[in-house]
Parts: C-alpha cells; structure tokens; sequence
C-alpha cells in the first residue's frame, strides 16, 4: 500500500524569514520536518 502524504507541496524559504506549519492531525506536518531533517527518505520527487 503506498500513501502519499506530501504531494503537490512546493515553498521557499529566505534566510531570516520564518515558517508556520498548521494543520489538521494527520496533515503531514511532522512527516514533512522529519524528512526536511533527513529523518525519513523522500521515496519519490
């Protein structure tokens, strides 16, 4: 089974800028720093 999490996600962000993550629960927030992170190998993209 292959479950696609982070599809159609596209951002920058410039030195001294800040990011927000918000979502509902089970959006990917975590699963999208974890692989930002090199925790997690993105599989495709």
């Amino acid at each position: 089974m292959v479950l696609n999490v982070l599809r159609g996600l596209n951002f920058s962000v410039r030195s001294g800028e800040c990011l927000v993550l918000s979502g509902q629960s089970g959006a990917g927030k975590s699963t999208l720093l974890r692989t930002l992170y090199g925790n997690y190998l993105p599989a495709a993209g």
